[in-house]
């Protein structure tokens, strides 16, 4: 377990290089549902209890199915690490995390979001002329899968 997480940041560290790391992390859930008819009578209501791991699959699933182009980097029962394309026009000193926030916020939203524990992004500056030195110095198997997937999130 140890040496899949380390093998995980060290991933995780890639990808920050050409996209927006994200990880999250996510705690047990009771989303209640309450609908109600036009005079503010209750019709039903419903409560619905969620392990961490079923809100990672829920959100791996929502990624999908709204066509977000993302490479799982990491998944466990409470936590997944995921990267997202990167912004290409953030102003240099800013994060550049504002599309990624938009796709949590996006699935995290009526009443899903107390399964959110935290959540946290990140992306290396790495000036071009570095960043395209080290992609022709030897690559290893891992930096070449990191590449070739950071390039189809990015469309180069």
């Amino acid at each position: 377990m140890k040496d899949d997480f380390q093998k995980a940041v060290e991933k995780a560290n890639l990808y920050a290089e050409q996209a927006m790391v994200v990880t999250l992390s996510f705690g047990n859930a009771a989303i209640e549902e309450v609908l109600k008819d036009r005079d503010g009578n209750i019709l039903e209501h419903k409560k619905q209890d969620f392990k961490p791991a079923e809100i990672g699959a829920a959100f791996l699933q929502y990624l999908h199915d709204e066509k977000v182009p993302h490479v799982l980097i990491h998944q466990a029962d409470d936590h997944l690490t995921i990267a997202l394309a990167r912004e290409e026009l953030a102003p240099p000193g800013e994060a550049g995390e504002k599309n990624a926030r938009a796709v949590v916020a996006g699935f995290f939203k009526d009443g899903r979001q107390i399964a959110l524990n935290s959540e946290a992004y990140y992306q290396k500056e790495v000036p071009h002329t570095a960043l395209k030195n080290k992609l022709l110095s030897p690559v290893s198997p891992l930096r070449r899968e990191v590449a070739k997937n950071a390039a189809r999130l990015n469309g180069k």
